[in-house]
């Protein structure tokens, strides 16, 4: 378990999942650093498999993701 600085509590059993579902490592609910060897193989499949990243729509996020200019922030 973790706490925000504003007093929000985390329930921790954080989790790395393949691009199937399998659980590759779970965290425990002390505060860590968790590490995992990721098969790139197993991504590029998947990726091949459901290609979900030729949907996105890059110019709809920008806004987002990208820094104001001065006449923005007025």
């Amino acid at each position: 378990m973790g706490q925000q600085a504003d007093g929000v509590r985390l329930a921790g059993t954080s989790r790395i999942v393949d691009p199937w579902g399998e659980v590759l490592v779970e965290a425990g609910e002390d505060e860590g650093v968790t590490f995992c060897d990721i098969d790139t193989g197993v991504v590029a499949a998947a990726r091949a498999e459901f290609p979900v990243l030729a949907d996105r729509r890059l110019p709809s996020a920008s806004p987002q993701t990208t820094t104001p200019t001065p006449q923005q922030e007025n």
